[in-house]
């Protein structure tokens, strides 16, 4: 292969990443000083799980040898996700957030168990006859 079509399969698998780098994503979002380790032990899944791929793509296809431009064309696929397709994703991830938001606010207060369509019935004393 020749190094024109390699850096452009670089920069797919790049692009491929950000995608695997969604879920990653919410977690590394973290504000507690607890949830920044686990966002950083996430950070460092998604970099060992990208290095493996990358590993497995290396091996599996006839690419040369190892290059630093492999590493810039991972990371401008990664930056060019991260430009373009993710505010497309995070934009619709907000939107189906927000309805459901909505749709669970509205079934909590039409919940059946909350209101009656009619008053229950007198309580007869005990006792009487």
């Amino acid at each position: 292969m020749t190094q024109l079509r390699v850096f452009s399969a670089m920069l797919l698998f790049g692009f491929a990443g950000g995608i695997l780098y969604e879920p990653f994503l919410f977690i590394h979002h973290a504000r507690s000083a607890h949830m920044k380790i686990i966002a950083a032990l996430s950070d460092a899944i998604f970099c060992a799980l990208l290095g493996g791929l990358y590993l497995l793509l290396f091996l599996a296809s006839d690419l040369t040898p190892f290059r630093v431009y492999h590493i810039f064309g991972i990371a401008f696929g990664l930056f060019l996700y991260e430009k373009s397709l993710h505010k497309t994703v995070a934009f619709f991830a907000r939107k189906v957030y927000n309805v459901s938001k909505k749709f669970i606010s509205l079934q909590k207060e039409h919940s059946a168990c909350k209101t009656r369509d009619r008053p229950s019935l007198p309580k007869k004393q005990r006792g009487s006859p």
